[in-house]
């Protein structure tokens, strides 16, 4: 599968992003003017605003810096909507991602490949007409230009001095982004826009998981090995054997620390479960959910996951999956292992997987999965 990032950002390769901008400085990388025709464009916004349920709390109008939630009233219309952008206005859609199988399934590549949580707005502007003035973000952002011209002014970063109404005053980086153009600017930098042509992007809001988070989420991950050491109290602090006792403990836990690192799958089971956490939601699965048992035979029947629906299952027994945890036995852990490594699968595999496995604790994890909408049956409702 062709990767994502490398074909974004080329002559510039993930390592030289890494390297040379990544939270250092922005970057403008040229590209075909019809490279986005098939991830965003007019006509696909015109098909979302028509067709698709976006509530209204994502909705938003920007002008003169001044940003005004859409109303659930009658003013929803969409001859209101274009009259107010035709007239200045930006139109404002967040996580828009969220309403489009298209973007959904790209972004969340895009997501694995970077191992950064990722968020997509989208901002429809009017020449000439300032939507938001000038700002800072607190995650680094790509800006997608899937329509028009619009042109762009960075500054470096730094704080402003509330008292004195201190600004950046001087750019390191003015352009104009053109269809097909991708900007990166890390957290921090100042930046303003200003659409020279009816404008459209995709702003990727990119948040890259911290050594803080790391340290914490490790911790948790010595559960319960390391809880066995605390509290650290082996005696009294006057004692002459506390100084020997903690020092046992402290390199001990030290060899706990130092063996979970070893694991090389250390870094992506830790970015599954912050995706999950983060952008974690429900399923529906009518009318599986009032069924005894959804399940009728294993012999005949076949199934299938929907490919976005990524889990961690650990060999603790753990199931990790959008807002869901389960456990289950270990000697269940080929199963749940190969349920989730195919999108497709009927009951025989299941039946050929492990001798261990008895017929009736598959049919039994099978109904708990279709009735938590994670699992589908081939022809169902």
């Amino acid at each position: 599968m062709t990767d994502i990032f490398n074909t974004l950002m080329s002559p510039v390769s993930k390592a030289e992003f890494y390297e040379s901008y990544l939270a250092k400085k922005a970057l403008h990388i040229k590209g075909n003017p019809d490279r986005f025709k098939d991830l965003f464009n007019w006509e696909t916004l015109n098909r979302l605003l028509s067709t698709s349920f976006i509530p209204f709390t994502h909705f938003s109008l920007a002008t003169g810096g001044k940003e005004v939630k859409i109303q659930p009233t009658g003013n929803f219309m969409p001859s209101n909507i274009l009259n107010d952008c035709m007239t200045g206005s930006t139109l404002h859609i967040r996580s828009i991602h969220e309403f489009s199988e298209n973007l959904h399934n790209y972004f969340y590549r895009l997501s694995m490949e970077l191992k950064a949580l990722i968020n997509v707005n989208m901002y429809a502007s009017a020449p000439e007409h300032q939507a938001i003035n000038l700002h800072f973000d607190d995650h680094d952002i790509f800006i997608f230009q899937v329509e028009g011209t619009k042109k762009w002014k960075v500054f470096p970063p730094g704080y402003p001095d509330n008292d004195k109404k201190r600004y950046p005053d001087k750019t390191y980086m003015e352009l104009d982004l053109e269809k097909g153009d991708i900007l990166y600017v890390p957290t921090g930098h100042w930046h303003i826009a200003l659409a020279a042509t009816p404008s459209m992007h995709l702003a990727v809001a990119s948040e890259w998981l911290k050594g803080t988070h790391f340290s914490s989420w490790l911790f948790n991950k010595l559960d319960p090995g390391v809880n066995e050491f605390f509290p650290l109290l082996p005696g009294r602090k006057g004692s002459s054997n506390f100084l020997n006792s903690w020092q046992e403990q402290q390199s001990e836990i030290n060899r706990l620390v130092f063996e979970k690192l070893g694991d090389d799958s250390l870094m992506n089971e830790i970015f599954q479960e912050a995706r999950i956490k983060v952008h974690g939601s429900g399923n529906f699965n009518f009318p599986y959910l009032y069924m005894d048992s959804p399940v009728a035979s294993l012999e005949t029947e076949s199934f299938y996951r929907k490919e976005n629906y990524e889990a961690v299952v650990t060999d603790e027994g753990n199931l990790y999956l959008l807002n869901l945890n389960l456990s289950f036995e270990k000697k269940l852990l080929p199963l749940f292992k190969y349920i989730f490594a195919n999108n497709h699968f009927s009951g025989k595999d299941l039946l050929r997987l492990d001798a261990g496995i008895t017929e009736s604790q598959i049919r039994e994890t099978l109904n708990i999965l279709v009735r938590e909408g994670l699992v589908f049956i081939e022809g169902g409702s």
